[in-house]
């Protein structure tokens, strides 16, 4: 146990340990280590003296003027305002319509997805375009088969049935592979526009060859059938707009079936042709339609700029299905 003696605070100053062989240090001594050689260094005096510098105090004039608490007014926004103060400028928030999960920009520019302002005025500007592009279309084929003169220049001047079919070929493939020339305008209705006459003159070169009742019974049966299809697409509430992968395999299948129609000619297998090329544009009409007219039972649509592509495929639907009733008529005559 230590030891307190000699000690007038009551505080241990070394306190000395009852071991056998324990050095004992007396008060105010430095124990001596044993180890042979140890250095003893003395303590070392600072490098440099820091100077105490004093500095005079300074006195201050009072201000001239009489600091006066700023009154604040509430605006209308709720800003704090007081003279000589302006207030603060708003910040400017943008939101930006993103769909997180597809990583899509503003889903809402899809016709199924819009507003019902918006998806009535994308239909009207179809289904105007429309109009006109089949007025132009069958006047045309009135003229081509009913006018003698016309059907002879047309006989007269296959060059420029051909030049029609290259040039409806190209404004086609413009239309729909290069999104900047079907969606901007004027550019979309001038290229609509020149596809359409050559369209046009393709469809009434190829009625001229036909008889009069073979045509007037065609134009008849594409108008019943497309007016009835379309009702039908408005109504239902089948899903054709997914069937989209379906529509291309039996498009595919239509073209088998004509090259081998054109390989071996027989007089059935064009029938059986022409009734396959109906039924799978009258599908397409259906499809079609219910892209254009969207709603909430629809998984796909055209987007809202796209008006002038969903009137293109929409007239080419009507008038493959008039050439094909054309081609059925005209050989059963």
């Amino acid at each position: 146990m230590a030891s307190y003696a000699n000690n007038p605070y009551g505080q241990p100053q070394y306190p000395s340990y009852p071991v056998g062989g324990q050095p004992q240090y007396p008060v105010g001594s430095q124990p001596h280590y044993p180890v042979g050689g140890q250095p003893q260094y003395a303590p070392q005096q600072p490098m440099y003296a820091v100077p105490v510098q004093a500095y005079p105090p300074q006195s201050y004039a009072p201000h001239p003027q009489q600091f006066v608490q700023p009154t604040y007014q509430m605006n209308n926004n709720q800003y704090p305002q007081h003279q000589g103060l302006a207030k603060p400028a708003q910040p400017q928030i943008m939101v930006l319509a993103q769909d997180v999960g597809s990583n899509s920009i503003d889903t809402s520019k899809y016709v199924h997805q819009a507003e019902h302002s918006v998806r009535i005025g994308f239909i009207r500007k179809v289904y105007a375009i429309l109009s006109l592009q089949l007025f132009l279309t069958f006047g045309m084929v009135a003229v081509f088969t009913f006018v003698p003169s016309v059907k002879n220049f047309v006989a007269n001047n296959p060059g420029i049935l051909w030049a029609a079919i290259l040039l409806s070929f190209g404004f086609l493939i413009a239309l729909s592979c290069f999104p900047s020339v079907s969606r901007k305008h004027p550019t979309n209705l001038i290229c609509l526009a020149l596809f359409t006459l050559c369209e046009g003159y393709l469809v009434g070169a190829i009625s001229s060859y036909s008889g009069a009742d073979a045509v007037i019974k065609a134009v008849a049966c594409t108008l019943i059938i497309t007016t009835g299809l379309t009702i039908y697409a408005w109504q239902t509430k089948v899903d054709f707009t997914a069937m989209g992968g379906y529509m291309f395999a039996a498009s595919c299948s239509l073209l088998l079936v004509g090259l081998m129609c054109a390989i071996f000619q027989s007089q059935i297998m064009m029938n059986i042709y022409a009734g396959l090329g109906c039924l799978i544009f009258s599908a397409y009409i259906v499809y079609d339609t219910q892209l254009i007219i969207g709603g909430a039972h629809h998984s796909h649509s055209f987007e809202i700029d796209e008006y002038v592509f969903a009137a293109l495929n929409l007239y080419i639907d009507i008038v493959q299905l008039f050439l094909f009733l054309l081609r059925l008529f005209r050989n059963n005559d």
